[in-house]
């Protein structure tokens, strides 16, 4: 396409003296991407230079400078720079703040989490017992495997469905989310607390020494009751989450471990 061509453009089945200026104006566009060679690469009816006078160029007028006015306002809408040139220092630091209002809690939190099983590994591994030892070490290895990560999958899908519905407001929805997840949580958990009652036989098929099979399952039968109250902890952990309330889940996990420090000191002076 040539530029002789180009400069040819016509309109047909309009007024011959509606578009003049728009038909003048296509022309020079046309003629003005054909010589910097980037027909196929403009966004806009006009390049920003032609937007500076009536056509883009002096000694346009009348008709056409009206014409091209009542196209200027899409030709000289101002594009994303995304360069981040309006940011401040007071804006990141802010941002800042809020990342951090709601990831110090919940760090606190997943930290005092897992300092229960590390607590109870510590406090058996003081009775200067190795079968005791392996034996907590085996069932916790177990819960964490067959258990608690069964329940922390499940329970993800809070974190989407939650948030959806606290984002548009349907905040009745966040409840029945959350009875519906613990509900069904629950109902997976009645099958591993089934398999976990008959742990001392199924760890024996697998080649587990006898001795500490028996501290296993022992301590086995005594983490079944917190699998379902794990259901309950994780369920509205997310439900609070959702809503962008972490303090409370925080201060419980601490409050979990503390008595549990203090028994230590107690019991091992």
């Amino acid at each position: 396409m040539s530029p002789s061509r180009a400069s040819s453009l016509e309109f047909p089945g309009t007024p011959s003296g509606s578009l003049v200026g728009l038909n003048a104006a296509l022309r020079k566009s046309v003629e003005s991407a054909l010589s910097h060679g980037n027909l196929f690469t403009t966004h806009a009816p006009f390049d920003a230079p032609l937007m500076d006078g009536p056509l883009g160029h002096e000694g346009g007028g009348g008709d056409e400078g009206e014409e091209a006015s009542m196209l200027s306002p899409l030709a000289r809408e101002p594009a994303c720079k995304g360069d981040g040139s309006q940011a401040t220092w007071a804006d990141a630091v802010a941002e800042i703040r809020r990342l951090l209002s709601l990831a110090v809690p919940l760090v606190l939190q997943s930290m005092a989490s897992m300092l229960l099983t590390l607590v109870s590994t510590v406090f058996v591994g003081r009775l200067n017992d190795a079968v005791a030892l392996g034996g907590v070490v085996l069932a916790s290895s177990v819960y964490n495997v067959t258990g608690i990560s069964m329940v922390i999958g499940l329970s993800s899908a809070l974190d989407t469905l939650c948030g959806q519905a606290y984002g548009a407001r349907q905040y009745k929805l966040l409840g029945v989310y959350r009875q519906r997840a613990q509900l069904i949580c629950w109902t997976l958990c009645l099958p591993i607390a089934a398999v976990w009652l008959n742990a001392h036989s199924l760890l024996l098929a697998i080649g587990q020494e006898p001795a500490i099979v028996d501290v296993a399952a022992r301590y086995m039968h005594i983490l079944t009751p917190s699998l379902f109250i794990s259901v309950v902890s994780d369920t509205c952990r997310r439900y609070l989450l959702a809503q962008r309330v972490v303090v409370p889940g925080m201060v419980a996990s601490i409050a979990t471990v503390r008595p549990a420090g203090w028994k230590g000191g107690l019991l091992f002076p």
